[in-house]
């Protein structure tokens, strides 16, 4: 539980740690964003008329107009951006370096935002976010109801013992998960549970590490029929402990793995009453 309060505690305290010149900045109006998380973020701030351009991984924004595909995360048309007009990329490490200089050097403000190691790493970005596009407001807002709710859905479990082992499989050819660099280890440690994986932020696995550790549960993160038919494959080890007691579960990839915090919250809740049945983890009001 210590360690979940220190996560808590950081989340808050990340706000005071902002750079003061990003509020300083004029508010983007016409914004392209090259990640698909970050793009959630800026539609749960209310800035789906002042996206411009997306990647093809982003999702739409619901009851919204189309907006204009300028490619993928890695390879983004540098023609498709520049007829947009924007005075805001939102970029990541993964995105050409070689395009987004060019970018740069005609005047277009390019931010790059690094992998999330951590929900309070979330809620850094998410503010960061805020404080580029005008809605640092709001952003505050939102972090400090997630920030709550986590914390309470953390309580629901603090002090039950044993803590129930946990994989996550977040990919499938190869077999991946995520070792505790990470915001998806944030996830299992609030929701009660042990990481298997001791080392490495994302990683390739094997299945004999998984039944050699022989996990009490097994989390599947999957957005199509492939999480059923891998369920099915660890049912086939009997002696797995995971599928002797029916504890493999599938759980939604785009929320898991590129979560805005209220992801995170929904998500948390959801782990937290696969690992207790009997948790009481309601919504918050």
């Amino acid at each position: 539980m210590t360690r979940v309060k220190n996560i808590v505690r950081l989340l808050f305290a990340a706000a005071l740690l902002l750079p003061l010149a990003i509020s300083a900045v004029q508010p983007a109006q016409r914004i392209v964003s090259l990640s698909p998380a970050l793009t959630k973020q800026l539609y749960l701030l209310e800035l789906s008329t002042c996206v411009v351009g997306i990647t093809s991984y982003c999702p739409q924004p619901d009851n919204a107009a189309p907006i204009e595909r300028i490619g993928s995360v890695v390879d983004p048309s540098l023609e498709r951006i520049l007829q947009l007009k924007p005075d805001l990329v939102i970029s990541t490490p993964l995105a050409s370096r070689k395009r987004m200089a060019s970018l740069e050097a005609l005047g277009i403000n390019v931010v790059e935002f690094p992998p999330a190691l951590s929900f309070a790493h979330i809620g850094e970005q998410f503010r960061q976010l805020g404080a580029l596009t005008g809605k640092s407001e709001l952003a505050q807002r939102i972090m400090r109801e997630a920030g709550e709710q986590t914390q309470a859905v953390a309580a629901a479990t603090a002090n039950r013992q044993p803590k129930p082992r946990v994989f996550i499989q977040i990919g499938a050819k190869p077999l991946a998960t995520a070792g505790p660099d990470s915001f998806i280890n944030d996830l299992i440690e609030m929701a009660g549970g042990v990481n298997i994986v001791e080392d490495s932020t994302f990683r390739v696995y094997s299945r004999e590490a998984v039944l050699a550790a022989n996990p009490d549960c097994i989390l599947i993160a999957t957005m199509g029929l492939g999480g059923e038919s891998e369920i099915a494959q660890w049912k086939r080890y009997e002696i797995l402990s995971a599928a002797a007691r029916d504890r493999i579960f599938m759980v939604d990839a785009d929320r898991i793995c590129s979560p805005t915090p209220l992801d995170f919250v929904q998500t948390l809740r959801e782990v937290t009453a696969m690992l207790y049945p009997d948790a009481h983890t309601a919504e918050q009001p």
